[in-house]
């Protein structure tokens, strides 16, 4: 009933009310503990009764009584309990409180099938779960995702480096490497990034004379993942390879059995793609570079031309063609193959040494071949190019007349056993004068395999140097009849002037003139041309030539210009029998002579030396000529020449016997067989003192046929009367000197000739 008082519900469960007291914070109390009561189980509630609600009349204000709490000590209780138990476990937990008895009780999980989790357990481990597979979902993402990048970044670097090192410049194979350097940092088992590394490594250690090593492990790494020739790789593989074995001939044990095996490698490859790709092409050139590591000239070059000819064709192909024309003697030719591949790429290293070579040899363009080597190769290139530029700069230097330079040049240009290379090393050495270490550096020159090598032009021009020096000027003619480069051509005059006959001479004054054509300022050939001229002309010709010659000497720093004017008033002395022109050969050898050094080289000082014997002989100055000759011996113990004065000599002191024994073996080889050394030997025979019957009349026979090529022929007079006082009237010799090496009588001789004095 509305209104009345003991009609109400549990105060308890009214909505918004309390079942007991405000809650107490359970803060820490600093006072000692107080005993609990013994706690009592919580009465159960009373329970809750619903009252439906009844209208109110308007105007009529309810009237609440407030409803009288139930067991309030209970409640009380349990709240001081709860404060206590707070401040119990604060002290456990901080330390302060340590009850020996009370231990946590150990809980032991019930793990029987049959229990069930709770809906939050539940809940908990279907969000581990799901966290677990989305974070191994992303992980796996991210792996594959990072690996696509780095593939990518990977084949990105791998591209890069073959447009780097497209033209095979250094510089293009320097940062080739470096980009599969970067590609390796990546991905450090790539086969493709090895085969790409050997192949770049593999063609700088054979184009610029860098270290093989790492070749040798790019080729092994990728050996491990390349099995079969259509491989990726396969390709690159195969010319790094390749190319690492060329390196590497000229120190290797059996370079002959390693040449055949990249030669086959090479064959192999061009079998399964004869085509006109660019690692077509570049096994093409390699194994050009193989046949001409043989001897293989000629297959080299048609092999050089596949490889270089077209819009696609290799730079490297045609520097390599360029140096083979040169070495032939075609110039033009050769210069225009290192103008093609500097069209491809301007700053070629190996383009600009091979061209700046040529024109330093050839002494053509000389001041544009310093210019090349000293702004393009004055960098680091690579020890193969290092040493071809100071090649080139002491050939630029001696045709500059700057020896001592070229001389330092010269004794850094080392470290390279490619005949092309060693033949030039050698050519210089002859030059300088050094003609042992001229023979033996051509003696280093080799070729590999089975077949036997072809005619090399470099090579034979070092041959024919050496003749030269060796004074056996017919045979080296006939080997520079083959040979078309510049150098050959000089070496020709050479042994044109060391015939000693007016033809021979008559020659090389032509021979001098085509020269001059291409070489105006070369004072070599001038001197050489004025000789020439002294040794075939006669008058005002002659008188003119030896004037000419005479300011050459003065100008040029070499000592040649003063052998030459020595040489060519002896011989002219000799056939005018004039003393006054013998003294002046005299005086000009004696020039020759004096203060050699780098700076004013002599490098055929022991002609000049044989020449002063053969004059002291004429004047019978005996030991003046002995020590003259063992001077010129010591320069060049295989002089024919000398050896054969030194047998002149020896009869002049009555040694016929140690004569014959020195001169024979001249006298019998057909190339030194002269008729002066022939002249000598006849001589020898006849003087000894048990000369036989059957030797005069060899002797005989010998005078017979040679008799007309003796200068002065007075000599062959004194010889003939030596076998039989009757034999010059019978050969139609004038009559015989009664003193024997006595000097020819005076003739006149024109007053320009006394200015040598």
């Amino acid at each position: 009933m509305q209104g009345d008082p003991t009609d109400v519900t549990d105060p308890s469960a009214a909505p918004g009310r309390s079942s007991g007291p405000p809650p107490i914070a359970s803060t820490p109390m600093r006072s000692a503990p107080v005993p609990l009561p013994p706690m009592e189980p919580a009465p159960r509630p009373a329970p809750r009764v619903t009252v439906a609600p009844q209208a109110v009349p308007e105007g009529v204000r309810p009237r609440v009584i407030a409803a009288k709490q139930q067991n309030a000590a209970q409640a009380s209780l349990r709240n001081s309990a709860a404060v206590g138990e707070n401040y119990i476990n604060d002290l456990l937990m901080g330390g302060l409180l340590d009850v020996g008895v009370a231990r946590a009780p150990e809980v032991t999980y019930d793990l029987r099938p049959d229990r069930k989790w709770g809906r939050s357990a539940r809940r908990a481990f279907i969000v581990l779960f799901a966290l677990l597979f989305a974070g191994l979902g992303g992980g796996t993402a991210w792996y594959f995702w990072a690996k696509q990048k780095r593939a990518e970044a990977v084949a990105k670097l791998q591209t890069e480096s073959r447009e780097q090192a497209k033209f095979a410049d250094f510089l293009g194979l320097e940062t080739s490497l470096g980009s599969l350097g970067k590609a390796l940092e990546k991905d450090n088992d790539n086969t493709l990034t090895f085969a790409y590394v050997a192949e770049s490594a593999g063609l700088e250690a054979l184009l610029y004379g860098t270290d093989t090593g790492r070749v040798d492990e790019a080729i092994r790494a990728a050996q491990r993942g390349i099995k079969n020739p259509t491989d990726a790789g396969a390709a690159e593989l195969t010319i790094g390879k390749a190319a690492y074995e060329l390196a590497r001939l000229g120190r290797i044990d059996s370079p002959d059995k390693t040449l055949n095996s990249v030669t086959e490698s090479l064959d192999a490859y061009l079998k399964a793609h004869d085509d006109d790709s660019q690692h077509a092409r570049m096994a093409r050139w390699l194994k050009g570079r193989a046949q001409l590591a043989a001897g293989q000239r000629k297959n080299a070059r048609a092999l050089f031309k596949q490889a270089a000819d077209g819009d696609t064709g290799l730079a490297v192909a045609m520097i390599d063609l360029g140096d083979l024309l040169i070495d032939d003697g075609a110039f033009d030719q050769g210069m225009a193959q290192y103008e093609r591949a500097l069209k491809l790429r301007d700053d070629h290293p190996l383009a600009i040494a091979g061209r700046a070579l040529a024109r330093a040899e050839a002494r053509v363009d000389v001041s544009a071949a310093l210019d090349d080597i000293n702004v393009s190769l004055d960098k680091p290139l690579g020890p193969r190019v290092a040493a071809y530029r100071e090649l080139a700069t002491a050939f630029a230097q001696i045709s500059q007349e700057d020896y001592p330079r070229a001389y330092e040049a010269l004794g850094k240009a080392n470290g390279i056993t490619e005949p092309r290379f060693l033949a030039r090393v050698a050519w210089l050495e002859l030059s300088r004068g050094h003609l042992a270490a001229a023979a033996k550096t051509r003696g280093a020159i080799a070729w590999y395999g089975k077949g036997k090598p072809e005619d090399d032009s470099l090579a034979q021009l070092v041959d024919a140097g050496l003749l030269v020096a060796s004074g056996l000027p017919a045979a080296a003619l006939d080997l520079t009849e083959k040979l078309a480069n510049n150098r050959a051509k000089v070496l020709r005059l050479y042994a044109l002037l060391d015939m000693e006959d007016a033809k021979s001479a008559s020659a090389a004054v032509t021979e001098a003139d085509d020269l001059l054509k291409k070489s105006p300022e070369d004072n070599e050939i001038k001197i050489l041309r004025e000789q020439a001229i002294m040794l075939s002309a006669t008058g005002k010709t002659r008188d003119d030539a030896a004037e000419a010659l005479e300011r050459l000497a003065r100008k040029v720093a070499t000592k040649m210009g003063r052998y030459a004017l020595g040489m060519a008033l002896y011989q002219n002395g000799l056939v005018a029998n004039n003393k006054d022109w013998l003294s002046d050969a005299k005086r000009q050898l004696l020039l020759s002579l004096e203060e050699i050094s780098d700076e004013a080289p002599h490098p055929m000082a022991y002609r000049s030396h044989t020449l002063l014997a053969e004059i002291l002989i004429g004047e019978g100055d005996l030991d003046g000529a002995g020590k003259q000759l063992d001077e010129g011996l010591k320069l060049n113990s295989g002089y024919f020449p000398a050896r054969a004065t030194s047998a002149q000599l020896k009869l002049r002191r009555g040694e016929a016997d140690a004569a014959l024994a020195l001169i024979e073996p001249m006298a019998k080889e057909a190339q030194a067989a002269t008729p002066k050394i022939e002249l000598i030997y006849v001589e020898a025979m006849v003087s000894r003192k048990d000369a036989s019957a059957e030797d005069k009349t060899r002797a005989t026979e010998i005078l017979t046929r040679i008799k007309d090529k003796i200068v002065p022929a007075s000599e062959a007079s004194r010889v003939a009367a030596l076998i039989d006082p009757k034999l010059p009237e019978t050969l139609g010799l004038p009559a015989a000197d009664a003193a024997p090496g006595a000097a020819p009588a005076p003739v006149a001789v024109p007053s320009r000739h006394r200015r040598h004095r």
